[in-house]
């Protein structure tokens, strides 16, 4: 959303909109309050499909007898895996602007369809006994900075570079923070690199 600030604006608005009939009040926007939001939780949502948290998935072992997959056949015992971003970012699963960032997708009404595609958590067996956890904390601090911070790039130009381990750890992408007044006038800048 920092990339995108047409999003942030759009989505400070729906939290305003929120704040106005009594809910995001909180000093931290409670889970319920982040539900009233469609608009922060498309971008939420976006935000993990497009720059996913884990830049590997669990492996899997080819069971007894080995695995096909389409035309392929992997022997018992074969280790695989998939890069996240290979499903994250394909085309055939998300459509032609799979690799743009578009909160919007998540309101089309496929989308149901494609969720088999987003595997943020991982799938099956091997998905993340956390998502749950994670989801609520993602929604509830999404909301709460968007609602009470401004965050813009120093140089709206640099791409986001990342270092991968166990989770994408993101560097060199410095950013202006400024903290809102209740009134929305901004109080305080810094720059975080």
């Amino acid at each position: 959303m920092i990339a995108n600030p047409s999003s942030w604006t759009r989505a400070r608005r729906e939290i305003e909109a929120e704040r106005t009939r009594g809910f995001c009040q909180d000093r931290v926007v409670s889970y319920r309050d982040s539900q009233r939001l469609p608009y922060l939780r498309a971008c939420v949502n976006e935000a993990v499909r497009v720059f996913g948290p884990s830049p590997m998935g669990l492996a899997r072992v080819a069971p007894r007898g080995g695995l096909s997959i389409g035309d392929r056949h992997f022997p018992e015992g074969t280790t695989l895996s998939i890069n996240p971003n290979v499903m994250q970012l394909s085309k055939e699963c998300w459509g032609p602007d799979a690799e743009e960032w578009n909160p919007d997708r998540w309101f089309a009404e496929d989308i149901s369809s494609k969720m088999k595609y987003w595997m943020a958590f991982g799938l099956g067996g091997n998905k993340c006994p956390g998502e749950n956890l994670a989801q609520m904390e993602l929604f509830k601090i999404a909301a709460t900075l968007v609602r009470d911070y401004s965050i813009r790039q120093v140089d709206p130009e640099n791409r986001w570079q990342w270092k991968a381990y166990i989770t994408r750890v993101p560097h060199s992408w410095p950013v202006y923070v400024e903290k809102q007044s209740d009134q929305g006038a901004g109080i305080s800048v810094t720059s975080i690199s």
